[in-house]
């Protein structure tokens, strides 16, 4: 309910700091993060729509903080990573293939699912819960068939998310099998 100055000035820089904090506990940073999408939807000027647009870079810096919260190695931060990209990339803030390519990761990713198979949730509860795996599941699936119909621009970058996908796919394999070397030699 703040001017949008006001925002930007005061809260854009401590929101950014708090999300980027490793120091930070996982759920602050998860509420910073979505307190930084919600504010960039409803300000459009919180973040330029494409980096050219910006002279001071800010919207690459939200981006490699992304980025860096979609690869964490915290469940909780890259869930709610997830769901801040979907909603920015189907709001057209921006189209980033290596975005993409990391909701693509995470949505196949079976130990998010593996982890929540278990019966304990009756009523539906967790399906509800921002930062729960399955509400994400659930997500990407509407997600991708509405952004890629969404703009000629999101096809394209659904298009391009190939090779950076492949790039993180094969990193993630190349670091499991570094893993297995010491257990081999020892």
């Amino acid at each position: 309910l703040s001017e949008e100055d006001r925002i930007m000035d005061e809260f854009k820089p401590l929101l950014m700091q708090i999300a980027g904090s490793v120091e930070e506990r996982v759920e602050v940073r998860a509420q910073a993060m979505l307190a930084l999408c919600d504010l960039s939807l409803l300000h459009k000027n919180m973040l330029p729509l494409s980096d050219d647009e910006s002279g001071d870079n800010e919207s690459t810096t939200f981006k490699e903080l992304l980025l860096e919260m979609l690869g964490h190695s915290k469940q909780g931060i890259s869930v709610i990573a997830a769901e801040v990209a979907a909603k920015m990339l189907l709001a057209g803030c921006f189209h980033d293939s290596t975005i993409i390519a990391w909701l693509l990761v995470i949505y196949f990713d079976a130990t998010l699912t593996n982890a929540e198979d278990d019966d304990s949730d009756i009523d539906g509860s967790e399906v509800k819960k921002v930062g729960s795996p399955v509400r994400l599941q659930q997500l990407l699936s509407i997600f991708f068939p509405t952004y890629s119909m969404s703009s000629l621009d999101a096809n394209d970058a659904i298009m391009a998310s190939v090779g950076p996908l492949l790039t993180i796919v094969s990193g993630k394999l190349e670091g499991k099998k570094q893993a297995r070397v010491p257990l081999l030699l020892g």
